[in-house]
């Protein structure tokens, strides 16, 4: 598609559908154009529908803008969990969380491409928001990824830093597991009570086993009854969570303040 036909559907999709939301217009009926993206994302979702069998937004194509690319995408009927979720029944709410942990459960069981590298679906570079505006990696393994969290300080640096908890959690043996990195009230889309969609995959790629669960606490909303029982239902890594929780407060967006990424 050409970048003159490309703007016009987006000129047009604002002007009879407006956007959904940050850089999502809606085009027609049943299709979205998001953008700009990052690759990963579009890498993402194609790795996703390929492998599992986890709902999201079909994939149609990617448009390149000069520099600049977009994912042309189905458009999921129904209302995201930040608005809906204060309508919901107590056992819709229980449904929700259920279906979603599956969903988190079949994501951890997919087998990464190279042994506790850190990466995108497919191998490549890729974002994180608590890490940074920039891309970062592919890193080999997750004693790189923990550097860059660390600012690529010294073990003995991080240690006078941070405290020496921070050093013996990184230092753990952890299994890769492919993730969402991104699971929060706006990024779900339910439908009659149920889950229609997991949404907005720019974060999602292989990490470190617990960073889903991090992930989860980092920038939370006020909703107990969402993040209590989700928390509760996945696999939990408390020590690594007041971990992150420290740097979070102490070096958060390493990737933005270091040269190396």
């Amino acid at each position: 598609m050409s970048a003159l036909l490309l703007k016009f559907r987006l000129w047009l999709g604002r002007k009879f559908y407006g956007e959904l939301g940050p850089g999502v217009i809606k085009v027609s009926r049943n299709r979205v154009i998001k953008g700009p993206c990052r690759p990963s994302e579009a890498e993402a979702m194609r790795f996703v529908q390929d492998n599992t069998a986890i709902p999201l937004p079909k994939v149609y194509r990617e448009h390149q803008l000069g520099q600049l690319r977009y994912i042309e995408m189905e458009f999921v009927q129904g209302e995201d969990l930040e608005r809906a979720w204060g309508k919901l029944t107590h056992d819709q709410k229980s449904s929700v969380i259920q279906e979603i942990t599956l969903f988190v459960s079949e994501m951890r069981q997919l087998t990464p491409p190279t042994g506790r590298a850190v990466s995108s679906a497919t191998g490549n570079a890729k974002r994180d928001g608590r890490v940074g505006s920039r891309m970062f990696g592919p890193f080999k393994d997750h004693s790189a990824f923990h550097s860059l969290l660390h600012g690529h300080l010294s073990p003995g640096d991080v240690t006078q830093a941070f405290g020496p908890e921070v050093m013996e959690v990184h230092s753990r043996d952890y299994k890769t597991m492919f993730t969402h990195a991104d699971i929060c009230l706006r990024n779900v889309i339910v439908r009659d009570g149920k889950v229609a969609a997991l949404i907005d995959w720019a974060y999602a790629g292989w990490y470190p086993e617990y960073w889903e669960y991090t992930k989860l606490h980092y920038g939370q909303l006020n909703v107990p009854d969402w993040y209590g029982p989700l928390s509760s239902s996945l696999a939990r890594y408390e020590e690594e969570l007041q971990v992150e929780r420290l740097l979070w407060s102490r070096l958060d967006w390493p990737a933005d303040q270091v040269q190396d990424v």
